[in-house]
């Protein structure tokens, strides 16, 4: 998955054109400072683009124990509201709503 090609962000405050294009690429690993800003903009014009675009990267840090300290977990749910997962295609909101069961299901 990928940015929309369209999207923009402002370069003052999230990044530069570079930056941005690194969106438009799928599989392109994100260096945790730009995967940090992308996650927490809430200005993006497709947010659900833009987080099924970073959310294997995301997820990985979120199981290896590297997302609270970057991110903090209140910025997580807000991150998955904006966008919108559960109007995703039903095969990528069911695996989502799978992982985020399975997240922050209690633990025995």
């Amino acid at each position: 998955m990928t940015a929309r090609s369209d999207e923009n962000q402002c370069d003052c405050h999230w990044g530069t054109e570079e930056e941005l294009a690194r969106l438009m690429v799928p599989d392109l690993l994100l260096d945790p400072d730009l995967l940090r800003r992308t996650w927490d903009a809430s200005d993006w014009s497709d947010h659900g683009a833009v987080l099924r675009r970073i959310l294997p990267q995301f997820d990985r840090a979120l199981v290896g124990g590297r997302v609270e300290p970057m991110f903090g977990m209140d910025e997580v749910r807000r991150s998955f509201v904006r966008g919108d997962w559960q109007r995703w295609p039903a095969d990528q909101s069911k695996a989502v709503g799978e992982f985020l069961h399975a997240w922050w299901s209690p633990h025995p």
